[in-house]
């Protein structure tokens, strides 16, 4: 049901991607599906048709993959079982801009191709990767919830609801949202995004769906 994809990536070095991605398959799947086409479709959606038979490497030895196309192996051999949820934590870590574009391009396609719910775990993302998701979740100091909903188109419901906490004038179009919002809780709003957070309409209707599913 569940993939979970860590921040390290444990691979064998010795292996291709190919082989890699197969032998997951090999391991993890019933013997009543159609292994070949699965690891073919994963292969294609994270975009590893040029590495495919390429040996990973070993990584501190310079070898093999570059950093982007091993993340997105470690994330293809959690795809290639078919789960229903795919965790992924920090898959941007150690990554420049374009490349965390590359493996966060192909995560959000192979969402949307596999009806996946994927929940990802992010530090520091560009505007353009920000707005890749749907909803966001961020959680102030102690683990309390500072926001849990949409972003909305160009982060726009997001942008809104923290303009509200600081009473001033939205930011600049040009500006990252993320960028935004952290600054905000960084001015002094922290302390009351969470308890602000948690008696909005907002908060409402996510504990209503949440009731809603648990009686479903």
């Amino acid at each position: 049901i569940n993939g979970y994809a860590e921040q390290q990536d444990i691979l064998n070095p010795y292996m291709s991607v190919l082989e890699t991605i197969e032998f997951t398959a090999n391991c993890r799947l019933p013997d009543n599906v159609d292994k070949h086409a699965i690891v073919n479709q994963v292969i294609e959606l994270m975009g590893l048709q040029e590495y495919s038979n390429m040996i990973i490497g070993r990584e501190k030895e310079g070898e093999g993959l570059p950093k982007h196309a091993r993340k997105r192996v470690t994330i293809a051999n959690q795809l290639v079982v078919q789960p229903k949820v795919l965790f992924l934590d920090e898959p941007t870590s150690g990554l420049g801009v374009n490349a965390a574009a590359l493996v966060m391009g192909a995560v959000r396609r192979s969402t949307d191709a596999l009806g996946l719910i994927t929940l990802v775990t992010i530090h520091q993302p560009s505007r353009k990767m920000f707005e890749l998701f749907d909803d966001l979740l961020l959680l102030a100091k102690g683990g309390k919830v500072a926001y849990c909903g949409e972003l909305g188109p160009q982060s726009k419901t997001l942008v809104d609801y923290f303009t509200s906490l600081t009473g001033e004038e939205g930011p600049p179009i040009f500006v990252n949202p993320a960028d935004f919002v952290l600054g905000v809780l960084d001015d002094g709003s922290a302390g009351d995004a969470a308890p602000t957070f948690k008696l909005s309409n907002m908060s409402e209707k996510m504990i209503s769906l949440i009731d809603e599913d648990m009686r479903n």
